[in-house]
């Protein structure tokens, strides 16, 4: 009955009651014939609704009968995204503004794309959500979609084709390619992880890249730079390496990575045309796949200092049970966040002086005399009362004699200050201060803000950060100075605080708890040569 169709019946019917008129017209009753005609046709009419009835019906069970398959597949579906998003990997409080996730069949890449929807907070609203994905249009720039609602099986999605509009009236390069949109598959799997992951409703922009330009993602990234912010997402889709077995692609990406970390758009371009243009690596046909939308993010946060990006999980789809190790496609998972700025205690140079003086005042009383004078807080200003930890480095020649101190901020700022430079004069592992160094030192004084923990390691910026490990009753900290003095890469850093300050094997920050902090620095020499 569902594919019994209602035209062929009137057409049969029409032909039968034709021929049933013939033959009665036939009849030798010229009224009997009549009386017959008009039956027929109140015949034809009756018999016409009959079967319109039932194509009724039987299109109502054909479309009860697609409802269930949808809701079939619904399921199907959503019970594939709570296994994905079970294996996924999450990071406490990265509070992301943009994600990179890939664009790859969920078979291969559904955990590396749920790593990275995963970092967002699922009870936030959002204003907008852009989708910024490659496409296989034929056209130079960008397309954004205009239509008012989109529909995926998780069901309806709203559109913001307000500010669609304004993009294409304001731009060149951004256009409205219908039938790009219409070939779109990726925007709707990218859809369906938001769908799945968001609890509340969200209106979302998906933006496609054809032929990418740097100077196409420049002009797109300074119409979006205004919508970074913590009120929208941007969800940025794309692969990496393509076709090459998965030792090359483990590589082709590790490097790719990096000049992401560095935010640095230039290097990334760079990076990418040496490995495409490296008889190294014949197979490799694509490097993040219409790189446009990546390269896009990239311009948008360079200037920046406060933005980060944050690797979440790598995997190549050879390493999915449905792919082949020999030809794969690699995917990265990465937040990109803005760090806020510690707060950090501001001095005047009166201020600094007057610490300087405390200090050596404090540490000569207590070489030379064994005691310590109580300071008379009414007589310092408000700045120096404030609470706060300390430190108080002791220089001689221009090399490190001792450092005390602690980030306790239990006390005023001029009593810690005080007992950092008594601490740092007693220090028994550098052996005690002896009088007559009391007039041959020089002091500086690091001020910290308040901790804060990390989830990577690219958080820390040499010469900025200092750091601060705990593992169990394990814990120890450098000063900013020290990885700059020293010449040491983060992970030298780590690893040497690890080693020398919390006594433990020099891989033993990988699985501890790792804080940040900024110090406010007063310099001796700097201050009075300076000044």
């Amino acid at each position: 009955m569902a594919n019994f169709n209602l035209s062929h019946s009137i057409y049969f019917l029409l032909s039968f009651f034709t021929l049933r008129s013939f033959s009665v017209g036939g009849s030798q009753n010229p009224k009997a014939s009549l009386s017959l005609q008009g039956m027929d046709k109140r015949s034809l009419v009756f018999g016409i609704l009959i079967l319109a009835l039932f194509e009724s019906l039987g299109l109502i069970a054909v479309a009860q009968s697609k409802i269930k398959s949808v809701k079939n597949d619904s399921l199907e579906l959503t019970q594939t995204l709570d296994s994905l998003f079970a294996r996924s990997i999450y990071y406490k409080n990265l509070n992301p503004l943009a994600v990179i996730t890939p664009i790859d069949d969920f078979r291969y890449s559904g955990i590396v794309a749920a790593s990275s929807f995963n970092q967002i907070d699922p009870g936030k609203q959002f204003s907008t959500i852009f989708i910024i994905t490659p496409c296989s249009g034929d056209f130079t720039g960008f397309s954004v979609d205009t239509s008012k609602i989109t529909n995926t099986l998780l069901g309806p999605v709203k559109m913001n084709r307000v500010l669609a509009g304004k993009m294409i009236r304001n731009s060149e390069v951004i256009s409205h390619q219908p039938l790009a949109h219409q070939n779109d598959t990726i925007t709707g799997k990218l859809l369906l992880f938001l769908q799945y992951h968001l609890q509340k409703p969200f209106t979302v922009l998906p933006i496609l890249a054809g032929k990418p330009t740097t100077q196409s993602s420049k002009e797109l990234a300074g119409l979006l730079a205004p919508f970074l912010n913590d009120n929208n997402l941007f969800v940025i889709g794309t692969n990496f390496s393509e076709n090459t077995h998965t030792e090359e692609a483990s590589y082709i990406d590790k490097v790719m990575l990096l000049p992401i970390m560095d935010n640095s758009p230039s290097g990334f371009i760079r990076s990418f045309k040496n490995f495409m243009q490296n008889d190294q690596f014949p197979r490799l046909t694509t490097l993040a796949k219409g790189w446009g939308p990546l390269m896009c993010l990239l311009d948008m946060t360079e200037q920046d200092e406060q933005s980060r990006y944050y690797p979440i999980l790598y995997q190549n789809s050879g390493e999915s049970e449905f792919g082949d190790s020999k030809r794969v496609t690699g995917y990265h998972a990465i937040a990109m966040g803005k760090i806020q700025k510690e707060k950090k205690i501001e001095l005047s140079r009166e201020d600094q002086k007057e610490l300087i003086k405390i200090v050596h005042k404090s540490i000569k009383d207590y070489v030379q005399f064994d005691i310590i004078r109580p300071l008379d807080s009414l007589a310092i200003s408000a700045s120096l009362n404030q609470k706060s930890g300390a430190f108080v480095s002791l220089k001689k020649h221009g090399k490190l004699r001792a450092v005390g101190g602690s980030f306790s901020n239990k006390q005023n700022l001029v009593h810690a200050v005080q007992q950092a430079a008594i601490e740092a004069a007693n220090n028994r592992n550098s052996f005690p201060l002896a009088r007559a160094e009391a007039d041959q030192i020089e002091i500086e004084i690091s001020i910290p803000s308040q901790r804060k923990r990390i989830n990577s390691i690219h958080e820390i910026q040499l010469g900025v950060h200092g750091i601060y490990i705990q593992k169990g009753i394990y814990s120890g900290w450098y000063l900013p100075g020290e990885a700059t003095a020293r010449g040491w890469n983060v992970r030298e850093f780590l690893s040497n605080c690890a080693q020398n300050k919390l006594g433990i094997d020099p891989s033993g920050w990988q699985n501890a708890d790792i804080y940040i902090f900024e110090t406010t620095v007063v310099d001796e020499k700097v201050l009075f040569d300076v000044y």
